[in-house]
């Protein structure tokens, strides 16, 4: 779209990966997905989630990143009692399967391609701040 303006999204996702073939897991991204998965919910607090990801192999700052997107679940006092997710764990598994699995058709596509354009916009982040 150009001119006029655009209504804003309810939620942008950014990859922080570069686009091509996902082999293997050497971020531990399924495995990290997988450990999510098996949490109990509502997590009983973010010091509860550090004891249960440490002995499974996972780093403190992976951890306590994991830990940021933990919001007080509806109806209790934040910083008081169980926290749940702040986004859906099965869709960040379906849009990191997603990534993982179709990068293929850009080299050998369907017989009847879609292509999409996706241009950024100018941000406050210019790219002689980005140096």
């Amino acid at each position: 779209q150009t001119g006029g303006t655009a209504l804003s999204p309810r939620q942008t996702w950014v990859l922080d990966s570069m686009p091509g073939l996902v082999e293997g897991d050497a971020h531990m991204a399924e495995q990290t997905l997988a450990a999510l998965r098996t949490l109990p919910q509502p997590v009983p607090s973010r010091k509860w989630l550090q004891e249960y990801m440490a002995p499974r192999g996972f780093s403190d700052v992976l951890i306590n990143w994991i830990g940021t997107n933990l919001v007080p679940q509806p109806g209790s006092k934040p910083g008081v009692g169980p926290l749940v997710w702040g986004f859906s764990i099965e869709g960040c598994a379906d849009m990191y399967n997603s990534y993982s699995s179709t990068w293929s058709v850009m080299f050998d596509p369907l017989e009847a391609p879609q292509e999409s354009l996706l241009r950024a916009v100018p941000t406050v982040y210019g790219a002689s701040r980005m140096h």
